[in-house]
Formats: structure tokens, C-alpha cells, sequence
């Protein structure tokens, strides 16, 4: 005859399950809680404390809500009568560590370590985190060393891994945090550092093989690869990471790692300074349409680092057309396009965005100053300065701001509220030449307090005394003063220094001019008001002509 009794492995499974029926009849009742079933689920996970799907049924909801204390008191009677189950535990001591009882949180995993007899590396993991959150980074780092003379985590390279970055993190901090540290700190430092140095050379030599085909395409056999070039990199070994990158490269440049070891090959590149080699590599991505964000951004960002705007541009676009709501990446795209020269298109990127904030309304400012309409651009600084004030940012009002809406209000006809605006950065910047500088020179060009102007212009030259602009702003105050010998002196200074590309809007040039007319000297006039005059178009042009004229 059959023997149709369950094992009692089945039984406990079955009796797993009924619990688990009864608590979704429980919770399908009319005005039932999740409190009501909630002790059938926990029952549920006592029969069979290490399934994924029942763990999630009891503390699911409980997380979402953010209860805390109900997870735990659900979760108690499971750790208590299974403390060798992995999951509950972790999630247990993760919930004390969320209530503020982190040394509990800390204990509770010392005593799940030692009951699972260090056999599961996630205990370690998270143990060795929450020590370091407690600021024992000492301990975690012990905890780690421990760990690895256990063969079965040893063998883990994601664990080791973790092992040598942390050593590696522990090594630097212990002296940052001290800030006379002692030789034998240096020495305890060292030899961490040097734990986690020998441990990545360790692994790069075991991975480092050139894999089989089909080994080569497995997920995890490419993510430990990743796993253990990035660790040579954070720990310093830049030349083994170039062999580690140099063998491996034929089996990890295409499929799902391609980007991850991309990645990997920019930071050695960057350690290197190798700018060519960055962009090559970048020029490769970007040919790519598939390539991940962040490698797009890094893109666009070493472009524009480099002066690169048609390519910076290029990769802008693609990431503004990934994400069209991204206000962000918009501003910063209308700034390329400013940078590059052409308002138009900043313009017609920002026009569907109907409320910039303060920093987009200083952009619009920007470009319709670009475009010459300086009443718009002074329209909108002013209510991009209002905008930053109703947000109370006071990092918005830094020097660039008042200068910029200086120059649009002298521009505008404004001169009394330019130079108020000058007063207010130079106040706000006292020693900084630049804010003394461009009140002085203000002042000088409008010929108003013109003592004070020569003053604060030798204030900025004291301290940059050869800057092309601070000594043109000098010949001008002198000029302005009636002491034209005193102000061609320094003028004939400045211009055998070489001012052509400090220069682009001829200014330097139009008082160079104005300056040897008031000496005597018409040929030498007319020479630089002629480069000025290559310079400017419009009334400004028109200004230069009248003097050139006979």
C-alpha cells in the first residue's frame, strides 16, 4: 500500500502556504486591514523563513507605509526562532538601524555572523557597513580581514573586492581625520593601504587570463572583470590596470560591457592626461547611438572642457532629446549655444519654457544681449535679480551679475544705476581688483569723482599690477584727469606688451587713439582709432569715424 503521508519538509511547506491562504482571505474581507493578516503572513515565514515571496507578503506593505516598529514587531518572532536565516535578519537589523538603535542593528548582525559561521558573504557586507556608518571604520576593516581567511568568501570576488576597497577607503581616511597623525598611524595607514593594493593585484592576475569565448559572454564573468579594473583603479595601480585593460580588451570591447569598460579605459586615460586618447575614445561613443547617458554627458562635459562647442553640442542635443522636460540640461545647451555664438537657437530652445528660473532668466539676458536688444536683456536681469531675491539666493548676486547688468545699464543710458550697481559689487568684494577696477574705471569714463576712481583703479593695479585692462583703465583716468603726457606713458607701456587679444572690442585701442590726439600726435591717432574702427560697428563705429574726421 502507498504511503501517502507528506515528509516533513512537504508538511512544513504545506503549512507555510495555508497560513498564507488565510491571511489573503483574511485581507479580501470587507474593511479588513493589512494588521489582520499580517499574523497569518509571519506565520507563514516561521514554517519557511527563507522565502523571498513570503518575506516580501509580511514587511512589503509595512515598508511602503514606513512602519517601522510594526515590521519589527512582525519580523521578531521569525529572527528569535530562525537566527541563522539570512534575509529576515538583514532586513531586521536594517530596521533597527532605521528606528536610531544602530549599535543593536550592529549586534544583531555580530550574532547572525557567528550563526551562519561566516558563511554567507552578504552578512559581512552589510555588518562591515554598518560599522563604518558608526564611524568604526578600524572595525570594519578587521571585520573584512577576518572574513578573507574564510576560503568559501575568499573565492567571492565581488566580496574580495569589497574587501580591498574598503581597506583601501579606511587607509585614507584614518589620516584625514586626524590632523597631526603619528608615525605609528602613517604605519597602520600604509599597511592597509598596501592589504588592499596586494589584494587587487591578487585578483587582476586571477582575472586577468584572457577567458574562453563562452566564458567570456557570461554576465558575471564580465562584471567581476569590471568589478576588479575599477578596484585597481580607486587603489592607484594605474600601470597594472593599463596591462589588466590591454589583455582583457579584445573580449570586453563589445556586448553588454562595452560601455562599463569604456568607462573604465577614460579614467586610466584621464590619470594619464592623455587628451588625444580621451578623444578618440569620446569620438568613438559618440558615433555610437546607443551609448548610455552618463558616457554621453562625460562626453559632452570633456568637450566643453576643451574648448571642443561643435561636438559639446552634439552631445547636448542627444541628451536635451532624451529628455525634453529636463529644464536643466536645457539651460545648460542654450549656454553652449551662447558660448558658440549663436543666440538664436539658445533662444529658441528656451521659448517653450514658460517660467525660468532665476539663473534661465539671466541666460535669456545673456543671449538678448548677444543679439544687441539690450532693453529686453536689462528686462529680464532685473527680474531674474527679483526672482533670486523671492527665492533668497544669495549666491545668485555674485560679481558676474552686477557687472553684466552694469554694462547693459551704461549701454542703455543708465549711467547712474550702473555705477550704483558697481558701488554695490565692490562693497559686497572689497578686495577683490576686478570690483575696483570696473568702479573706477565707471567712474573715469563718465569723468565722476575722478580722485576716487584713480584711487580705486591703483588699488586693483597694487595687487595685478600687469593686467592689460587695470593699466588701460589707468591711462584713461589720467587722460580723463587732463594729464594726457602722464596717461601716453602708460598707454605706449601697455601697448608694446602686446594687447591685440585682450583687445576684442577695440576699446583699448579707441582710447590709445584718443590719447596720442590730445598729445600731439594725429598719424599715431589715427592708426588705432582705424583698429578700433575694425572693430565696432554701428553708433560706436559712427563715433570713431567723427574723430578720425579732418
Amino acid at each position: 500500500m502507498t504511503d501517502l503521508r507528506l515528509s516533513a519538509s512537504s508538511a512544513t511547506e504545506a503549512a507555510a502556504w495555508a497560513e498564507y491562504a488565510k491571511g489573503l482571505y483574511v485581507l479580501g474581507g470587507d474593511g479588513a486591514t493589512f494588521a489582520d493578516a499580517a499574523p497569518h503572513f509571519a506565520r507563514a515565514l516561521l514554517h519557511l523563513p527563507d522565502s523571498p515571496y513570503l518575506l516580501r507578503a509580511l514587511i512589503g506593505p509595512r515598508l511602503v507605509a514606513k512602519e517601522w516598529d510594526a515590521c519589527l514587531a512582525d519580523l521578531a518572532p521569525v529572527v528569535a526562532a530562525h537566527p541563522g536565516a539570512v534575509m529576515p535578519n538583514l532586513i531586521y537589523a536594517d530596521l533597527l538601524e532605521e528606528t536610531d538603535k544602530r549599535d543593536e542593528a550592529i549586534a544583531h548582525l555580530q550574532r547572525t555572523l557567528t550563526t551562519t559561521a561566516w558563511g554567507d558573504a552578504r552578512v559581512v557586507k552589510e555588518l562591515a557597513q554598518k560599522l563604518w556608518a558608526a564611524k568604526q571604520g578600524k572595525a570594519a576593516a578587521e571585520l573584512y580581514a577576518q572574513a578573507m581567511r574564510h576560503e568559501s568568501l575568499r573565492d567571492d570576488v565581488s566580496f574580495a573586492c569589497a574587501a580591498a576597497a574598503l581597506w583601501h577607503a579606511y587607509a585614507e581616511i584614518v589620516l584625514v581625520e586626524v590632523p597631526e597623525p603619528g608615525w605609528g598611524l602613517r604605519r597602520q595607514a600604509a599597511a592597509w593601504r598596501k592589504r588592499a593594493r596586494r589584494q587587487a593585484v591578487a585578483l587582476a592576475k586571477r582575472l586577468g587570463a584572457v577567458p574562453e569565448a563562452s566564458a567570456a559572454s557570461e554576465a558575471s564573468g564580465l562584471d567581476e572583470r569590471l568589478m576588479v579594473g575599477s578596484l585597481l583603479a580607486d587603489v592607484g595601480e594605474w600601470d597594472r590596470l593599463g596591462d589588466y585593460i590591454d589583455r582583457l580588451s579584445p573580449v570586453m570591447t563589445g556586448g553588454s560591457a562595452r560601455y562599463a569598460w569604456a568607462d573604465l579605459r577614460l579614467r586610466l586615460l584621464r590619470q594619464r592626461e592623455d587628451l588625444a586618447g580621451m578623444r578618440s575614445l569620446y569620438g568613438q561613443l559618440l558615433a555610437d547611438m546607443l551609448i548610455p547617458r552618463p558616457l554621453l554627458f562625460a562626453a559632452g562635459e570633456f568637450y566643453l572642457e576643451h574648448d571642443q562647442l561643435a561636438e559639446a553640442i552634439e552631445a547636448f542635443e542627444r541628451l536635451q532629446g532624451m529628455e525634453p522636460d529636463n529644464i536643466g540640461l536645457r539651460l545648460q545647451l542654450a549656454h553652449i549655444y551662447l558660448q558658440a555664438n549663436d543666440p538664436q537657437r539658445g533662444m529658441a530652445l528656451l521659448a517653450p519654457v514658460s517660467v525660468l528660473p532665476p539663473r534661465g532668466l539671466l541666460l535669456r539676458a545673456y543671449l538678448w544681449r548677444k543679439q544687441g536688444d539690450q532693453e529686453r536683456a536689462y528686462a529680464d536681469m532685473k527680474k531674474a535679480g527679483e526672482a533670486a531675491q523671492t527665492r533668497k539666493d544669495d549666491d545668485f548676486f555674485d560679481t558676474g551679475y552686477y557687472f553684466t547688468l552694469a554694462m547693459i545699464c551704461e549701454t542703455t543710458g543708465r549711467i547712474d544705476e550702473a555705477i550704483e550697481l558697481c558701488r554695490i559689487a565692490y562693497k559686497r568684494e572689497p578686495e577683490n581688483p576686478a570690483c575696483a577696477n570696473f568702479l573706477g574705471y565707471l567712474l573715469a569714463d563718465h569723468n565722476r569723482e575722478l580722485a576716487y576712481a584713480r584711487e580705486l583703479i591703483d588699488q586693483a593695479l597694487a595687487k595685478e599690477p600687469d593686467s592689460i585692462a587695470y593699466l588701460d583703465s589707468r591711462a584713461w583716468v589720467y587722460y580723463r584727469q587732463g594729464l594726457f603726457y602722464d596717461a601716453m606713458l602708460v598707454m605706449a607701456d601697455l601697448l608694446q606688451r602686446g594687447v591685440e587679444q585682450e583687445d576684442s572690442d577695440g576699446v583699448i585701442a579707441d582710447h590709445a587713439g584718443d590719447i596720442f590726439a590730445a598729445n600731439g600726435y594725429a598719424r599715431l591717432a589715427a592708426f588705432y582709432w582705424g583698429l578700433a574702427l575694425d572693430k565696432n560697428t554701428g553708433d560706436a563705429a559712427g563715433k570713431i569715424r567723427a574723430k578720425m574726421a579732418p
